[in-house]
């Protein structure tokens, strides 16, 4: 720096003259440093990794473990799937899962970024989840356009209905009770 002040500098004081120029690009250590480097590969990542990645990443924020959505996929959806299945999801062994929109409703994560990693993982906005927004929308539906008018014991008994779909409490032997009564009444129309 020559006794200047670091603001003082000049151009001259960063540039090299012929003679140094030389001898810099002719010693080996220098020569080395300015070889162009190949280029780093980016790593991407496969498809199951990526997944396995999401779904890690869905069951943080819903802070659940792997089994207890082995449980909950079992209780709420009917849906089995073995201990090393739902293992291999989470781990990334699994390139795709045809569960993705459970896991997700489950894990209260968009399922679009679950599937795909587009858009982002949790919905911002308040809007509500997607089981709850169709069973409202099936609830508006049928009250608007099915329902008759001034037929609220009608609007009771489907709200009971939903809402017995809504907590997965319709046995299937009580589904077969109501389809009976169903050809009951289809018949004595």
């Amino acid at each position: 720096m020559r006794g200047k002040d670091s603001h003082d500098m000049s151009e001259d004081d960063f540039s090299l003259d012929d003679a140094e120029l030389a001898d810099t690009l002719s010693s080996d250590s220098a020569h080395d440093a300015v070889q162009p480097s190949t280029p780093t590969p980016i790593h991407v990542p496969d498809e199951a990794a990526a997944l396995g990645a999401r779904v890690s990443f869905a069951l943080m924020y819903a802070r659940l473990r792997p089994m207890a959505l082995r449980d909950r996929l079992l209780s709420e959806y009917g849906i089995h799937i073995s201990r090393s299945n739902i293992y291999n999801i989470a781990n990334g062994g699994v390139q795709r899962t045809k569960y993705f929109m459970e896991i997700a409703e489950i894990c209260g994560v968009n399922a679009k970024w679950l599937a795909t990693g587009k858009g982002f993982m949790v919905d911002m906005s308040g809007r509500v989840s997607t089981q709850e927004e169709a069973i409202r929308h099936v609830r508006q539906l049928m009250t608007q356009h099915i329902i008759p008018p001034n037929r609220n014991d009608l609007v009771r008994f489907h709200g009971r209905l939903v809402a017995l779909i809504e907590k997965r409490a319709l046995t299937p032997e009580s589904v077969k009770e109501l389809e009976r009564v169903m050809a009951t009444l289809v018949e004595a129309d």
